[in-house]
């Protein structure tokens, strides 16, 4: 697995991406709720907080916070990974490839409070933009409705042009 990077380790922030090799293999939404027990796991032995998420048949986006603490923050941020792919079918050794899942899982450093934004309207725009929702607030498997309640969005909201165009896949 990849080392997040001195950015993301300085504001504690952190975007993954994880996908399915078996594209379009429906096991993540199969597995939903052995995936949510392990992250609450991870947070169980280690503080972090979920700022967006959104679980799609082949794929998930997360953007994870975690206290600034730098010398825990990379002992964290591997455990949030391992007990994602603990929490998918197959392999459930982080060092290893699984024969699901992607062995190189995306990281992105958050670098500004507009980054930090993008991603999150990233994360629940994706399954409208994969055609599975009409709307974020239509799909179960994300935080949009979180968010929705603490008035960051309307139930209508659509994504802006630069979110439509970014590929995080």
């Amino acid at each position: 697995m990849p080392h997040a990077d001195p950015i993301s380790l300085a504001t504690g922030c952190f975007f993954l991406t994880v996908a399915l090799l078996q594209r379009p293999e429906p096991s993540l939404l199969m597995h939903i709720d052995t995936l949510r027990e392990a992250l609450v796991r991870a947070r169980d032995v280690g503080v972090y907080h979920v700022e967006a998420i959104a679980v799609l048949p082949d794929h998930l986006h997360g953007l994870f916070s975690l206290p600034p603490d730098a010398e825990a923050a990379e002992a964290r941020w591997q455990r949030i990974k391992a007990a994602i792919l603990q929490g998918l079918p197959g392999d459930a050794d982080p060092r290893r490839p699984s024969a699901i899942c992607q062995y190189q899982l995306r990281e992105h450093a958050i670098r500004d409070p507009s980054d930090f934004q993008r991603l999150i309207d990233y994360i629940h725009f994706n399954p409208v933009k994969h055609a599975l929702a009409a709307r974020a607030a239509d799909w179960p498997h994300s935080t949009f409705k979180l968010h929705l309640a603490r008035g960051a969005y309307s139930a209508d909201w659509q994504a802006c042009a630069q979110v439509r165009a970014m590929n995080l896949e």
